[in-house]
């Protein structure tokens, strides 16, 4: 087997290791996308109820 074939089955090797790693980065985007929008609505939600107890108290 020559260098050039034990760098290719190391490459190989390597990038395989490196994708079992980290989660595929259309999936991480979209749940990126998700817990902006649930952080927006939580900070909304809070806001309103902020509004309502300043009106009652």
């Amino acid at each position: 087997m020559s260098m050039a074939g034990i760098f290719r089955i190391f490459l190989l090797v390597t990038c395989v290791q490196y994708l079992g790693r980290i989660p595929s980065p259309i999936f991480s985007t979209k749940l990126n996308m998700l817990q902006k929008m649930e952080e927006e609505e939580e900070f909304d939600n809070n806001e309103e109820e902020e509004i309502d107890n300043n009106k009652t108290g």
